[in-house]
């Protein structure tokens, strides 16, 4: 079973979580990942993909790159 299927996302549409850049508030993104039970995984897989778009994890993607560039070594 993969981590996305008990994922608090799953079956909520897709544009919530990838706003225009520059456009939209991703709080209610936001919120739905701060209950989420894989939050950890779907955060591990949007920095370790990588996933340059939407939020994952709870965070949007530009929280997201300082992680990234750590697991690439701080390149």
């Amino acid at each position: 079973m993969s981590w996305r299927e008990d994922a608090a996302c799953a079956g909520i549409p897709v544009d919530l979580f990838y706003l225009e850049v520059g456009n939209g508030d991703p709080s209610e993104a936001k919120a739905v990942c701060a209950s989420c039970v894989v939050r950890e995984e779907c955060l591990s897989h949007a920095v370790s993909a990588p996933e340059v778009f939407g939020v994952w994890g709870g965070l949007a993607p530009k929280k997201r790159r300082p992680l990234r560039r750590a697991a690439l070594g701080g390149v």
